[in-house]
Protein backbone atom coordinates (compact mmCIF):
# COMPACT_ATOMS: atom_id res chain seq x y z
CA UNK A 1 0.00 0.00 0.00
CA UNK A 2 2.86 2.33 0.80
CA UNK A 3 4.39 1.82 -2.63
CA UNK A 4 1.16 2.71 -4.49
CA UNK A 5 0.86 6.01 -2.56
CA UNK A 6 4.47 6.80 -3.37
CA UNK A 7 3.86 6.08 -7.06
CA UNK A 8 0.80 8.41 -7.09
CA UNK A 9 2.77 11.25 -5.50
CA UNK A 10 5.59 10.72 -7.94
CA UNK A 11 3.24 10.88 -10.92
CA UNK A 12 1.57 14.03 -9.58
CA UNK A 13 4.95 15.69 -9.13
CA UNK A 14 5.94 14.84 -12.69
CA UNK A 15 2.67 16.29 -14.02
CA UNK A 16 3.12 19.58 -12.15
CA UNK A 17 6.73 19.86 -13.32
CA UNK A 18 5.73 19.26 -16.97
CA UNK A 19 3.02 21.94 -16.80
CA UNK A 20 5.43 24.45 -15.22
CA UNK A 21 8.12 23.88 -17.86
CA UNK A 22 5.57 24.14 -20.71
CA UNK A 23 4.24 27.44 -19.33
CA UNK A 24 7.72 28.94 -19.10
CA UNK A 25 8.53 27.99 -22.68
CA UNK A 26 5.17 29.34 -23.91
CA UNK A 27 5.65 32.75 -22.26
CA UNK A 28 9.24 33.04 -23.38
CA UNK A 29 8.36 32.82 -27.08
CA UNK A 30 7.78 36.19 -28.76
CA UNK A 31 4.26 36.55 -30.21
CA UNK A 32 4.11 38.82 -33.28
CA UNK A 33 2.02 41.99 -32.89
CA UNK A 34 -0.84 41.46 -35.36
CA UNK A 35 -2.55 44.79 -34.58
CA UNK A 36 0.60 46.76 -35.39
CA UNK A 37 0.99 45.20 -38.85
CA UNK A 38 -2.71 45.62 -39.71
CA UNK A 39 -2.68 49.32 -38.90
CA UNK A 40 0.24 50.02 -41.27
CA UNK A 41 -1.70 48.99 -44.43
CA UNK A 42 -4.99 50.83 -44.93
CA UNK A 43 -7.92 48.76 -46.25
CA UNK A 44 -8.67 48.88 -49.98
CA UNK A 45 -11.97 50.73 -49.50
CA UNK A 46 -10.17 53.63 -47.80
CA UNK A 47 -7.69 54.07 -50.66
CA UNK A 48 -10.18 53.51 -53.52
CA UNK A 49 -11.98 56.82 -54.29
CA UNK A 50 -14.84 55.03 -56.10
CA UNK A 51 -15.85 53.12 -52.98
CA UNK A 52 -17.70 55.20 -50.45
CA UNK A 53 -18.67 54.33 -46.93
CA UNK A 54 -22.43 54.11 -46.55
CA UNK A 55 -24.01 56.76 -44.37
CA UNK A 56 -25.53 55.49 -41.15
CA UNK A 57 -29.15 56.70 -40.88
CA UNK A 58 -30.32 58.59 -37.83
CA UNK A 59 -32.58 56.95 -35.27
CA UNK A 60 -35.50 59.20 -36.20
CA UNK A 61 -35.40 57.87 -39.77
CA UNK A 62 -35.51 54.28 -38.50
CA UNK A 63 -38.18 54.88 -35.83
CA UNK A 64 -41.15 53.72 -37.99
CA UNK A 65 -39.34 50.46 -38.75
CA UNK A 66 -38.33 49.91 -35.14
CA UNK A 67 -41.86 50.59 -33.86
CA UNK A 68 -43.40 47.77 -35.91
CA UNK A 69 -44.89 44.92 -33.93
CA UNK A 70 -43.17 41.76 -35.10
CA UNK A 71 -44.79 39.45 -32.59
CA UNK A 72 -48.36 39.79 -33.82
CA UNK A 73 -50.73 36.85 -34.19
CA UNK A 74 -49.85 34.29 -36.85
CA UNK A 75 -53.36 34.20 -38.26
CA UNK A 76 -55.58 36.70 -39.99
CA UNK A 77 -58.33 38.27 -37.94
CA UNK A 78 -61.86 37.25 -38.92
CA UNK A 79 -63.24 39.32 -41.78
CA UNK A 80 -65.48 42.21 -40.89
CA UNK A 81 -69.15 41.45 -41.18
CA UNK A 82 -70.76 43.05 -44.21
CA UNK A 83 -73.15 45.86 -43.43
CA UNK A 84 -76.66 44.64 -42.90
CA UNK A 85 -78.92 45.67 -45.71
CA UNK A 86 -82.58 46.06 -45.18
CA UNK A 87 -84.64 43.74 -47.34
CA UNK A 88 -86.42 45.51 -50.16
CA UNK A 89 -89.99 46.44 -49.38
CA UNK A 90 -92.55 43.90 -50.55
CA UNK A 91 -94.05 44.69 -53.92
CA UNK A 92 -97.54 46.14 -53.89
CA UNK A 93 -100.31 43.60 -54.29
CA UNK A 94 -101.61 43.06 -57.79
CA UNK A 95 -105.06 44.53 -58.23
CA UNK A 96 -107.44 42.50 -60.35
CA UNK A 97 -110.82 44.08 -61.02
CA UNK A 98 -112.51 40.77 -61.79
CA UNK A 99 -114.84 38.62 -59.75
CA UNK A 100 -115.33 34.90 -60.43
CA UNK A 101 -119.02 34.34 -61.05
CA UNK A 102 -119.06 30.72 -62.21
CA UNK A 103 -117.17 27.87 -63.87
CA UNK A 104 -117.97 25.49 -66.70
CA UNK A 105 -116.19 22.15 -66.47
CA UNK A 106 -116.06 20.03 -69.66
CA UNK A 107 -113.28 17.68 -70.73
CA UNK A 108 -110.71 19.80 -72.57
CA UNK A 109 -112.97 22.88 -72.70
CA UNK A 110 -113.03 24.31 -69.15
CA UNK A 111 -114.21 27.91 -68.93
CA UNK A 112 -114.59 30.57 -66.26
CA UNK A 113 -117.16 33.37 -66.05
CA UNK A 114 -115.87 36.68 -64.67
CA UNK A 115 -117.69 39.91 -63.90
CA UNK A 116 -115.65 43.10 -64.29
CA UNK A 117 -116.09 46.33 -62.30
CA UNK A 118 -118.90 47.51 -64.63
CA UNK A 119 -120.80 44.22 -64.16
CA UNK A 120 -120.06 42.95 -67.67
CA UNK A 121 -119.73 39.13 -67.83
CA UNK A 122 -116.63 37.70 -69.57
CA UNK A 123 -116.22 34.08 -70.65
CA UNK A 124 -112.66 32.79 -70.88
CA UNK A 125 -111.23 29.36 -71.76
CA UNK A 126 -108.12 27.86 -70.09
CA UNK A 127 -104.96 29.26 -71.74
CA UNK A 128 -106.68 32.33 -73.24
CA UNK A 129 -105.63 35.87 -72.31
CA UNK A 130 -108.10 38.19 -70.62
CA UNK A 131 -107.83 41.38 -72.67
CA UNK A 132 -110.10 43.60 -70.60
CA UNK A 133 -107.57 43.78 -67.73
CA UNK A 134 -104.15 45.49 -67.79
CA UNK A 135 -101.08 43.50 -66.73
CA UNK A 136 -101.22 40.54 -69.09
CA UNK A 137 -103.77 38.23 -67.44
CA UNK A 138 -104.40 34.72 -68.71
CA UNK A 139 -106.49 31.85 -67.34
CA UNK A 140 -104.29 28.93 -66.16
CA UNK A 141 -106.77 26.46 -64.72
CA UNK A 142 -110.37 26.10 -63.57
CA UNK A 143 -111.86 23.91 -60.84
CA UNK A 144 -115.36 23.65 -59.41
CA UNK A 145 -115.04 26.75 -57.20
CA UNK A 146 -111.72 28.35 -58.21
CA UNK A 147 -109.95 29.89 -61.19
CA UNK A 148 -106.18 30.42 -61.31
CA UNK A 149 -104.96 33.46 -63.26
CA UNK A 150 -101.41 34.15 -64.37
CA UNK A 151 -100.37 37.79 -64.12
CA UNK A 152 -97.22 38.60 -66.18
CA UNK A 153 -96.84 42.35 -65.50
CA UNK A 154 -95.29 43.92 -63.43
CA UNK A 155 -94.08 40.49 -62.20
CA UNK A 156 -95.09 36.93 -62.97
CA UNK A 157 -97.45 35.62 -60.33
CA UNK A 158 -100.35 33.20 -59.97
CA UNK A 159 -103.56 34.51 -58.41
CA UNK A 160 -106.51 32.34 -57.37
CA UNK A 161 -110.04 33.70 -57.51
CA UNK A 162 -112.81 31.88 -55.67
CA UNK A 163 -116.53 32.02 -56.37
CA UNK A 164 -118.27 34.22 -53.80
CA UNK A 165 -121.55 32.63 -52.76
CA UNK A 166 -124.39 34.57 -51.18
CA UNK A 167 -125.77 32.74 -48.16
Amino acid sequence: MYSSTLKSISRLTMLVATIAIGSIIWWSLEVPNIDHRASEVPPRSMTDPQTSIPEIPQYTALAPLLDQKLRGPLYDPPPAEPPKQEPPPPPPPIRIDLRLVGTVLEAGRNQAMFADADGKILFCRVGEPIDSQPGGLSLESVSETDAVLRVTEPRSELVTLTIERDN
